[in-house]
């Protein structure tokens, strides 16, 4: 066997092991729609609990901390469901130069919308010192931002439940946003507890859906 040809059948080869991952990234993308559906559930309940019980100062600082927490056991848990992706992306990496151009220009990208997300969120904590925990808004729209473009180097082409948790966080985002302009705590507690509902009910049927159809990854190629 030349080497041009045996080159070609290694090459198809790894393209169809990319293909199969499908499979495995869209049931792991499943997964991790459900742990942070849960996480989101879990803040939601800790938040109802906490304020039925402690006011204030107090109150706000021990649900920070069951935030951070949640957050925290959330993050770790799709890292873990997120193993196989580093090595699927590596490939990709090695058979698409022009993938390998657009994710290193994503890294640029990243971090300079990280950086103005920083200088967003201390600017908000200054402006606004009596309503400090605005200044998490820039991070809503980060974390749209940031799960898109992990949709992105995930998939070829983002199936529909990607495009619902991006919008669905970034109507999240924009609604958390408006309470800023609210008249009263009511109906900024009103409008909050309403939009991460909606949040947590999109992300669980992104789940669902992403755990049925992901076995059509199994079907390509």
């Amino acid at each position: 066997m030349n080497d041009p040809e045996y080159a070609g059948k290694l090459d198809e080869i790894a393209r169809i092991a990319v293909r199969r991952q499908y499979y495995i990234l869209r049931r792991s993308w499943g997964i991790y729609y459900a742990i942070w559906a849960s996480g989101f559930t879990f803040m939601l309940l800790a938040s109802m609990i906490v304020f039925t019980f402690v006011s204030g100062l107090k109150g706000y600082l021990i649900l920070l901390s069951l935030i951070f927490f949640i957050a925290l056991i959330s993050g770790y848990l799709s890292r873990r469901v997120f193993r196989i992706a580093v090595r699927t992306e590596d490939l990709r990496r090695m058979l698409d130069n022009e993938y390998l151009t657009w994710s290193r220009k994503y890294t640029v990208y990243y971090w300079i919308i990280f950086v103005l997300t920083l200088a967003s969120a201390a600017l908000l904590g200054y402006l606004m010192p009596r309503y400090s925990y605005y200044s998490a808004v820039p991070f809503l729209y980060f974390i749209s931002y940031y799960v898109y473009s992990h949709l992105r180097r995930s998939f070829e082409g983002i199936p529909p439940e990607g495009y619902v948790s991006v919008l669905s966080m970034l109507a999240f985002a924009i609604a958390i946003t408006s309470t800023m302009f609210a008249a009263s705590s009511y109906l900024r507690g009103m409008m909050t507890l309403i939009s991460l509902t909606g949040l947590i009910i999109s992300w669980f049927w992104c789940s669902i859906y992403a755990l049925y159809h992901a076995r059509e990854g199994l079907e390509i190629g």
